[in-house]
Parts: C-alpha cells; structure tokens; sequence
C-alpha cells in the first residue's frame, strides 16, 4: 500500500480535450485465496463520450452498452489507449462504497493535466467534483477524464483507491488499494 503523497485529480479539463470512448470497469470482490478484486462481466469499452447518458444508465440499472473487453485483466487496474473518461461502478451487491471521507481515487504522482474531473456519483444521482461526498452520501460510481499518453510506451501511473466495508450499521472497514493506471494506447485485450 502506498504511504506516501497523493494528489486530488485535476480540476480543470485540458483545452480541446474531448473523450473519444468510455472505459467501465464494475469492481468486486471474491474471498478466493484472500480477499482479491475481480471485474465483473458487463465491463468493456462503450463508444463515444456522453458520460451523463452513461451514468444516468448505470443509476437506472441499464448499463449502456460496453463492447465486452476479450479479457477482463488484473483487478483493479485501468487501461487507457485513447482520451476517454475512466468510469470504476463498485459491485452494488456488497455493501461497499468510496470512502466517504477521501475522493475515491487520487495519483501517486501530480497529473493534473493527464487525469481529471473527479467525479464521485451517490446512489441518488448527486454528483461531487474532486472532494469527498457530502456526509451521508453512498458513492459506488466515480469517473474520472483520461488523456491518452499514447507516446509513452510502457507508461505506468500509479494510484490509490479508497472504500470501506460496511459490516453492520455502525461498523465499517477502511480500505485502501493501490494498483495502477496502464496509459500507453496500448491493450491487447481491447475489443
């Protein structure tokens, strides 16, 4: 885990900066040998960037149509291989949610300029841009934007990702994980 500095994503979308795709990743976990996160089926790539469509469609319990990636990959790492927003759904059948006192993901490194507009979703639809939710609030969605660093072969950024496990009403788990985000325009499990 790592202990050291994190940064809040970047605020500001970079100029002309449009999303070409949508990258879901729905997040759980199994006990298999410890505890491990997995991704889900229905992960994939969705095209184009109406990331307000998508997220109204995950809230309704339609997720928009993702192309399946060919192999779901190392849980919970991301890929990037073209400016697109990075949406991560924590599985909505555990009792689990973004940490409600952090953002849900912040970089090991400061990228403002290479990732952005944090956003955490509640389970009413609220959003919060680059801080922790209001109290009270559930998240299970984030997304955050991407810019491609397509140049960059072999480009690895780490990152932190924060929730808690609820046990019963008045007992929650911190946890704190600290994977990677795969930004070389390269993937190929991609559909």
């Amino acid at each position: 885990m790592s202990t050291g500095q994190v940064f809040v994503m970047g605020s500001d979308t970079p100029s002309g900066w449009e999303a070409e795709e949508i990258v879901y990743y729905k997040l759980g976990v199994t006990l298999s040998g410890g505890l491990q996160f997995v991704y889900l089926p229905g992960s994939g790539v969705a095209k184009g960037g109406d990331i307000d469509a998508f997220i109204v469609g995950l809230l309704a319990g339609k997720p928009p149509g993702a192309i399946p990636f060919a192999r779901l990959g190392d849980a919970p790492n991301l890929i990037i291989r073209k400016s697109c927003y990075v949406v991560l759904q924590l599985d909505p059948s555990l009792n689990w949610q973004y940490l409600s006192d952090e953002p849900g993901l912040m970089t090991v490194e400061d990228l403002p300029g290479r990732y952005f507009d944090l956003t955490q979703v509640a389970m009413d639809g609220k959003e919060t841009e680059g801080e922790a939710p209001p109290a009270g609030a559930v998240c299970q969605i984030a997304y955050f934007g991407a810019l491609a660093q397509a140049s960059e072969q072999g480009r690895i950024d780490p990152y932190n990702l924060y929730v808690e496990l609820t046990t019963d009403p008045k007992q929650t788990i911190p946890i704190i994980v600290d994977p990677d985000i795969k930004n070389d325009g390269t993937n190929p499990n991609w559909p």
